[in-house]
């Protein structure tokens, strides 16, 4: 404001200083990594959990993932490596290597690529989940809640890991439908977090499997949306099979005005789903709109009051937990795989799926059921 601090903004170097002139030689780790030791000293000292320690970071100091998810990506090996360097050259207290991150590297436990960190990982391990609450009920029905409350259940890597994790890791057995929500009473989803963004290379883009992982995901898919359903989340909801949502919510792919395109499928999932005009309307002016018109238009299944909200979710869910799982499953297969081939292919697939749907015990249950005019009570056989 004044024009000088610890530059001078007038006429002096730092007149034109902006994030694109930090020095590519600067240690970023030499910082991050006394973080992570303080963090290592009191999970050492049982003082607190590492899920507790990142959830305060994120929640009050802003930090896009706490420090110690941070470490067993960056590698505790190499946080260890970074800590002892400096010790070694400086001497100073702050930089000798906490007890207990010298044991979880001798252990051999040096991250995320390890399989094991501060946290648990691996498709078949139990993983304490810090972006998602997951249920399962006795009626096959997972439920996934988004819960990233403090920004608006913005999708940041953790989510989208965690989130893939709960459906590769999934009983198919047990597992009957899916659900989405949101946490909260603002948002689905407000969007992917833009602060995971910074410091990528263009060579270094790939696209996350969150979308496609749901897209393919061998069983109904539902998003329950009430109030923001923008950017990355609206993508979320797209790769699920059906949407409600209250007459509340918005939709929206404001990318382009942060100079982006929506990179979760929503140019593609828009565009199949809707008219061409339409789906180009919503990425290219990057407006809203509001859950009557996404109805309108085709991107939701419904769009109704909030005391209506529950009651409609259950309607739908009680045919999807309670249908023929295997049929429900070559259904959604032959939809899927159809949408994209010209009708001749999609008609052979719709035929094989039925012929084997013929044969199985579900096909017989439904039938009896039809016949003694009851409710039919599918296994999945």
């Amino acid at each position: 404001k004044t024009g000088k601090g610890y530059y001078d903004y007038e006429d002096g170097d730092g007149a034109d200083y902006g994030p694109d002139d930090v020095s590519e030689d600067f240690d970023w780790l030499r910082i991050e990594a006394r973080i992570i030791n303080e963090a290592a000293k009191l999970i050492g000292n049982d003082v607190a959990t590492p899920d507790a320690i990142d959830t305060g970071l994120r929640l009050g100091a802003g930090f896009p993932e706490g420090p110690c998810r941070r470490a067993d990506k960056i590698g505790l090996d190499e946080v260890l490596d970074k800590l002892e360097t400096l010790y070694e050259e400086t001497g100073a207290d702050r930089y000798e290597p906490a007890d207990y991150l010298e044991e979880l590297v001798a252990d051999g436990r040096t991250g995320e690529d390890a399989g094991a960190g501060f946290y648990e990982y691996g498709e078949d391990s139990e993983r304490d989940y810090t972006t998602i609450n997951v249920d399962l009920n006795d009626d096959g029905l997972l439920e996934v809640e988004l819960d990233r409350q403090a920004r608006m259940n913005a999708l940041n890597q953790d989510m989208m890991d965690e989130i893939v994790h709960v459906l590769d890791t999934a009983d198919l057995d047990e597992v009957r439908a899916v659900t989405f929500e949101g946490a909260g009473d603002r948002a689905f989803s407000a969007g992917a977090d833009i602060t995971g963004f910074s410091g990528i290379d263009p060579h270094e883009v790939e696209v996350t499997p969150v979308f496609q992982t749901v897209n393919d995901f061998p069983r109904p898919t539902l998003a329950k949306i009430d109030g923001f359903c923008l950017g990355g989340g609206h993508e979320l909801a797209l790769a699920c099979d059906l949407r409600i949502a209250t007459e509340d919510s918005e939709f929206g792919f404001p990318e382009i005005n942060l100079g982006l395109l929506p990179g979760g499928g929503g140019t593609q999932r828009a565009i199949r789903m809707i008219s061409e005009a339409r789906a180009k309307e919503l990425v290219f002016r990057g407006n809203r709109i509001d859950a009557e018109t996404a109805e309108e238009w085709g991107l939701i299944n419904r769009a109704v009051p909030a005391e209506e909200f529950d009651d409609t979710v259950e309607e739908f869910l009680d045919d999807l937990v309670y249908g023929a799982p295997i049929a429900l499953r070559k259904a959604k297969m032959v939809m899927n795989k159809g949408r994209d081939q010209d009708i001749d292919a999609g008609l052979e697939l719709e035929s094989q799926a039925f012929g084997l749907l013929l044969s199985t015990d579900d096909m017989m249950e439904g039938a009896a059921a039809f016949m003694e005019d009851r409710e039919p009570e599918f296994e999945g056989e």
